[in-house]
């Protein structure tokens, strides 16, 4: 029988706390998903090799699963060296990495690391990857390097468990129309007073709207998630923390339950300027570049048809004709305007007694809002 190998590793409080580099092992698409805070990706298996090893494994068997592994990691070893290096700084002596590669990975045991901790790697669940990257680093003469407990996954149900218990307060919510300036006037705040603010929407990368990611990147639920563990971290202790009024959903994330309900209890203030100051500056986020206004087109439709069939082809017409304050005036008075009344109006019934008037902040010059809004924390 094979002696053990052992193979040092730490549990996520300890690896989150000891500041070393996180190196992420697990495929581009996995790390893009979503990923320990500041980790870095240097994938042990790219993600068309993942897939074929994972096949493997459901529908031939786990040696065979293995031994394509290895064969895939001893292909990928120079580049992740190279990768590392920068890292890690280069080993005095490498050896052959082929007899640490051939090593199978039920014969690695993970033990609580001793010593001076240099970095921390990890995979999806602490398993093949994390493993045998763990023992192979080793084996090249990169010392202090251990494997995360149970992988990405222990990272997950941290971000989990933290967001259910989560409920933060007090808040103060920016309320108003579509186009007044509230998320500009959030990172006002934010600016001249570091850490007193929750952006959900800049977390999400996204406007909470049917055009909302025009411009964008949305971050999937996972990122989302760790994105606001992070920021809650940060700003614990902040009170009155300022946030901007949000549904349930922004884009396609879900906000926490405990989070969700704070922004709806929270008191309010009311943004209110002019039809005309709204349509400049949403003209100005929206229309600015050719990639916006062409990555917004699809979306027109779908307004057109909720509208009616007189407007079949008509906001389309005016961003094909250039009309671009036309475009986003139509758009606040017959779409969003009544679509934000609606939905305030149920709010106000779902609150009940709760519902407390809103006082206002005349949002025409933003710099002054933000002084003034600035003052209520």
């Amino acid at each position: 029988m094979t002696p053990a190998i052992e193979i040092p590793s730490v549990d996520v409080e300890a690896a989150l706390k000891a500041g070393r580099p996180l190196i992420d092992l697990r495929s581009p698409g996995e790390f893009a998903e979503d990923h320990l805070p500041g980790a870095v990706n240097i994938p042990l298996l790219d993600d068309a090799q993942r897939h074929v090893v994972g096949f493997l494994y459901k529908q031939r068997s786990p040696e065979a699963a293995y031994d394509e592994a290895r064969r895939f990691v001893a292909e990928n070893v120079p580049g992740m060296l190279e990768a590392l290096d920068p890292l890690l700084g280069r080993p005095v002596d490498r050896v052959d990495p082929g007899p640490a590669v051939a090593v199978h990975p039920g014969d690695l045991t993970p033990v609580p690391a001793t010593g001076v901790l240099k970095a921390v790697a990890y995979c999806w669940r602490g398993g093949f990857r994390s493993r045998v990257s763990c023992h192979l680093l080793g084996e090249l003469g990169y010392e202090g390097v251990a494997l995360l407990e149970g992988g990405y996954r222990s990272w997950r149900r941290r971000v989990v468990a933290r967001l259910e218990a989560e409920r933060p307060g007090p808040l103060l919510v920016l309320r108003g129309m579509t186009g007044t300036g509230k998320t500009d006037l959030l990172r006002r705040v934010e600016k001249d007073r570091p850490g007193s603010t929750l952006d959900l929407e800049g977390l999400a990368r996204h406007r909470s709207s049917i055009l909302g990611a025009v411009g964008l990147e949305p971050r999937t639920q996972k990122a989302f998630d760790t994105h606001l563990v992070e920021r809650l971290e940060r700003i614990a202790g902040a009170s009155p923390v300022l946030v901007e009024g949000e549904s349930r959903k922004v884009g396609s994330v879900i906000l926490p339950a405990g989070v969700f309900e704070a922004v709806e209890t929270g008191e309010e203030v009311r943004l209110v300027c002019t039809m005309a100051r709204r349509v400049r500056l949403l003209t100005d986020e929206y229309m600015d570049t050719a990639e916006k206004r062409a990555e917004l087109r699809p979306h027109l439709p779908f307004i057109e048809g909720r509208l009616g069939h007189r407007w079949a082809g008509a906001l389309v017409g005016l961003l094909d004709d250039g009309r671009f304050e036309d475009l986003v005036e139509a758009l606040l008075e017959h779409y969003y305007d009544p679509l934000y009344l609606q939905t305030e109006k149920r709010r106000t019934q779902r609150l009940g007694a709760a519902a407390e008037p809103m006082s206002e902040v005349d949002a025409e010059d933003l710099a002054a809002a933000a002084i003034e809004v600035s003052g209520l924390l």
